[in-house]
């Protein structure tokens, strides 16, 4: 078998949720051919959805390094980001957008990372960014929620939060803070 059936099998597993699988398939994949970036990125991938995000960082990097795309930057600046390197993410995060400046999953997480930075108004933009992009995005009416609420714009704020419930309707952490501010909207407006 061919490297790159292995690779296209790898990714069918992996598309599938079968993860020790694709595991295996990309691990072989890396044998044959220990710069092929589509298996680096993908095998990082994996280890970020297994709770592994020094690996995932260590694999990405490696993909980005032989071949940088906005999605391989973009997964980096996810593994950096738990890993509690926000700096890193950030300027991983923009070197996506700058391979690929309306990639709104970039925006995104961008607008979540400078938000934990205390950016909020650069979270605003990318949030806004994003949702301009892709609509039917959750994550992005989420953050940007997330962002609004931060500057005291309740208002829109649960606006954003009720979006993203539409869309997605199992957001456990988006309903609660649309709790939190239409309680805290819901208190302002008793104070006039």
């Amino acid at each position: 078998m061919s490297i790159q059936a292995h690779f296209q099998q790898a990714f069918e597993h992996h598309r599938h949720g079968r993860l020790h699988e694709a595991e295996t398939l990309y691990r072989q994949v890396l044998q044959a051919a220990p710069r092929h970036a589509d298996a680096l990125h993908l095998l990082g991938v994996i280890a970020l959805q297994v709770g592994q995000p020094a690996a995932a960082a260590e694999l990405i990097a490696q993909a980005v390094a032989v071949a940088p795309s906005a999605n391989r930057c973009s997964d980096l600046g996810n593994a950096l980001l738990a890993l509690g390197r926000r700096d890193e993410a950030i300027a991983s995060y923009r070197q996506a957008l700058a391979l690929q400046e309306d990639f709104a999953e970039a925006h995104c997480n961008l607008a979540s990372a400078l938000l934990e930075g205390d950016e909020i108004d650069a979270a605003v933009a990318s949030g806004r960014r994003a949702v301009s992009l892709k609509p039917a995005l959750a994550d992005a009416h989420g953050n940007l929620g997330n962002a609004l609420a931060r500057q005291g714009r309740l208002d829109e704020a649960v606006a954003c939060y009720a979006q993203a419930l539409r869309l997605q309707p199992g957001l456990a952490v988006v309903r609660g803070n649309l709790g939190d501010a239409q309680g805290r909207l819901a208190s302002f407006q008793g104070l006039a």
